[in-house]
């Protein structure tokens, strides 16, 4: 969950420094507000699955020492 966590954090960070630009060079309200949105829409998700993440067993995708075999599933 951890490499989800951090895809969308940096998407939530991404669209939040376009909203500051855009704010900044057009002054406009309604498009700012929509990057706004895209930016919590990113931050939202992206900090819980961080939460989440802190609270329940590592993912062998979450362990980088894992192998092929342990994301394969089934019992060994």
């Amino acid at each position: 969950m951890k490499v989800e966590a951090y895809v969308l954090l940096f998407i939530g960070a991404f669209f939040a420094c376009v909203c500051a630009i855009y704010w900044f060079i057009s002054g406009e309200t309604s498009g700012t507000l929509m990057l706004l949105g895209a930016t919590l829409l990113g931050s939202f998700p992206g900090g819980y699955y961080l939460w989440w993440s802190r609270r329940m067993r590592p993912r062998p995708e979450d362990d980088p020492a894992a192998t092929r075999a342990d994301g394969a599933g089934g019992s060994s």
